[in-house]
């Protein structure tokens, strides 16, 4: 039996209105020594109490008056206050108002009920409450840690965008140092070209110079380029000629410059072309075959972008030439 029942059956134990059954489990609760019990008994006794308030007093008869002052008292000796509050009419037939008297304690009995239920039931509702009201609190907690830990995570990404964005920076320095670095070793790498197209100009020269059929011949300026000088150191044996030349000035866009040996009995003879860049000075060397014939002469022309279009000799003018003595 829940809590609820045996409140019920308290009532109905107040009122003794119980069978023997009932009565021994009631009385078995109060001896538990449970104040739930006794004081579920006072509530149940306080309502009885103030039953007799309930009901008209012109309406009840002495033999009512005693048994509610039997259920009422512990003793279950009738009370003389309440026995002899109100004398009621003689001339009203006793018979005649204990179905109404008995009817007032079961519509109060009835209504006492009724609370009884409806508190539980109410009891329910708030113990319902409190289980929403909990979960809603644990939602709340979880919600703000889970605020937490996304404001965390967001700081951590705010970091990691800094340190994303430091990495990007470092990488443009070294990306910007490692062009230079290119721009410096393609300089250098120029330069050692340079170099060795020097050096080997000078091997060459040294070797031409040391060659013991060495041949030389000076170049002048004609009309076309008097302030003109030059100079043709050839081995004919090695098949290697050096020409250089001063105060000559660049071609004009469209033309170049070739180099021709003036053989007898064959004529010319090209040495190929060259072009003279930035100042006026020249070193420009080129492998030959085997001459045929007696060079007489070293001359340089002034011909059409790519050289003579006539292979047999110059079609342009003479603008440096120098006879072998």
């Amino acid at each position: 039996m829940n809590f609820s029942e045996l409140r019920d059956l308290m009532l109905l134990y107040a009122a003794d209105l119980v069978d023997d059954q009932e009565r021994e489990q009631v009385e078995r609760w109060l001896a538990s020594g449970d104040p739930v019990a006794a004081a579920v008994l006072a509530e149940a006794r306080a309502i009885l109490a103030y039953l007799p308030a309930s009901l008209d007093p012109a309406q009840i008869d002495d033999a009512m008056w005693e048994r509610l002052a039997e259920k009422l008292d512990d003793g279950g000796t009738q009370s003389a206050p309440v026995a002899g509050r109100v004398a009621p009419p003689r001339e009203t037939p006793r018979r005649s108002w204990a179905p109404l008297a008995w009817a007032a304690v079961a519509a109060l009995i009835a209504g006492v009920t009724v609370y009884f239920i409806t508190d539980a039931a109410h009891e329910q509702d708030r113990h319902d409450l409190a289980q929403l009201q909990q979960t809603v609190t644990d939602q709340q907690r979880d919600l703000q840690n889970l605020a937490a830990e996304l404001d965390s995570a967001r700081v951590r990404y705010t970091q990691e965008l800094e340190n994303i964005a430091g990495l990007r920076d470092q990488l443009a320095q070294q990306d910007a140092a490692y062009k230079a670095l290119s721009a410096e070793l393609t300089q250098s790498r120029e330069a050692v070209a340079q170099a060795n197209e020097q050096a080997a100009h000078a091997n060459d020269m040294i070797a031409l110079l040391s060659a013991p059929e060495l041949q030389s011949v000076q170049l002048a300026g004609s009309d076309e380029r008097p302030d003109a000088v030059g100079r043709a150191l050839w081995d004919a044996d090695r098949g290697r000629i050096v020409f250089t030349a001063a105060r000559l000035p660049a071609a004009e866009q469209g033309s170049t410059y070739q180099l021709w040996f003036v053989t007898d009995p064959d004529g010319p003879v090209s040495l190929g072309t060259f072009e003279v860049g930035a100042g006026d000075r020249l070193v420009y060397g080129h492998a030959f075959d085997a001459v045929p014939g007696t060079v007489q002469a070293v001359a340089v022309s002034l011909e059409p972008a790519g050289g003579s279009p006539d292979p047999a000799g110059p079609t342009g003018p003479i603008v440096m030439v120098g006879a072998v003595q």
